[in-house]
């Protein structure tokens, strides 16, 4: 399979990712309290392991981080959708 920029796309890029939200009514501390304890588990050596095994790159980082990647995500394929046209059916 070609990748990418084989494909005439240069500098196209596409992953998936997966993440953790709460209500938006969750305070800072409860937000920074499940965050720490995420981030344990994703920093621990036999969870970092099992991820990798099954193909998952463990990132995890600071909630306002998580933040601006959605926020990037959700102007980027909002514009790719207005530009392709893609309607719900």
């Amino acid at each position: 399979m070609p990748t990418s920029a084989e494909a005439g796309l240069p500098g196209w890029e596409m992953s998936a990712w997966f993440g953790i939200f709460a209500p938006k009514d969750t305070s800072a501390s409860i937000v920074r309290l499940l965050n720490a304890r995420l981030q344990a588990v994703i920093d621990d050596p036999r969870s970092k392991q099992r991820l990798l095994e099954i193909g998952a790159e463990p990132l995890g980082g600071p909630a306002p981080a998580f933040a601006e990647r959605l926020r990037a995500d959700y102007h980027y394929w909002g514009q790719v959708v207005r530009e392709s046209g893609i309607k719900l059916e």
